[in-house]
């Protein structure tokens, strides 16, 4: 590799000391791929130090998948207990850390805490935060979606409530954040047909009217995408069929489902509480034959 480096500086005239070799979704190789892929990589690093290798994975997917390979590879020693489906992730976790320091990792989740600034940085390089006014000084990111989808559709995207989950409405991840803006970029810029003394403005207001459905659609087909992508098939469905219903029968449609749902959840909880008590039964018949 050094060579390498030393005859492409001599034949163009540049002055490079390293290679970046990128990897991107490490963790989307078949799994039986995956440990040999991640073996070769370690044993190579070792012994190139101008080499910098920058790789992208889901964390809990490459550990799955080494540990699917050991699970193969010790399957008689499970088989006999000699050693537990633990130990080999505590195995495979240990041999993805010799690699793949967790020091030299960085995560990109999103919380909501995290300024929008920050996400946009690398994009916007040399321009300051003053310069910028499309959003305020330390503005976090899901204060800025609340802002501009409130600016665009008029629509109140915050939760009502604190233990709201918000999965589906605010980002997670880097790539999902970029989304979500790209999502706001592509809106037509809606403006309300009235002036500053909130006289409707005739002129412009069917052409507004018109900009606003616009973006609503667009944000209500860019959410189904998401739900049909994350949620299980039958509770996707109950989206669906609510899609298909008639505008005034929709909210008793969706009422009737979560009370479905509640009703579904209210059995599984007894069926849960009487078989613990039976097995507490069990054993306590048990305790009592023994002495």
């Amino acid at each position: 590799m050094k060579n390498f480096i030393l005859l492409i500086n001599r034949k163009h005239d540049v002055n490079y000391t390293h290679i970046a070799l990128l990897v991107d979704d490490l963790d989307l190789v078949p799994n039986k791929h995956v440990f040999e892929t991640l073996q070769d990589m370690f044993q190579f690093l070792q012994y190139q130090k101008e080499l910098m290798l920058f790789t992208a994975y889901r964390e809990e997917q490459l550990n799955n998948s080494v540990i699917d390979t050991l699970v193969s590879e010790n399957k008689q020693l499970i088989d006999t207990k000699i050693i537990s489906i633990e130990e080999l992730r505590k195995q495979a976790v240990s041999f993805i850390e010799k690699g793949l320091s967790r020091t030299q990792r960085v995560y990109l989740q999103i919380s909501h805490k995290t300024q929008i600034y920050e996400i946009l940085k690398p994009f916007i390089n040399g321009t300051s935060k003053e310069d910028i006014t499309c959003f305020t000084e330390n503005q976090t990111l899901n204060d800025f979606i609340q802002q501009e989808m409130m600016r665009q559709t008029r629509l109140q995207v915050n939760p009502m409530e604190e233990s709201e989950n918000t999965i589906f409405t605010f980002p997670k991840t880097l790539r999902t954040s970029l989304e979500y803006l790209a999502l706001l970029h592509g809106m037509e810029p809606y403006q309300q047909s009235v002036n500053d003394e909130g006289i409707h403005l005739e002129k412009n207001k069917l052409g507004s009217i018109h900009k606003l459905r616009k973006n609503v659609k667009t944000y209500k087909y860019f959410s189904i995408s998401k739900y049909r992508d994350y949620l299980p098939s039958s509770e996707f469905s109950v989206i669906d069929e609510w899609l298909g219903t008639e505008y005034n029968g929709r909210n008793s449609y969706i009422c009737k489902k979560l009370m479905e749902k509640v009703n579904e959840l209210d059995n599984k909880n007894w069926q849960s509480t009487v078989l613990e008590n039976q097995a507490d039964s069990i054993i306590k018949k048990k305790v009592i034959m023994s002495l």
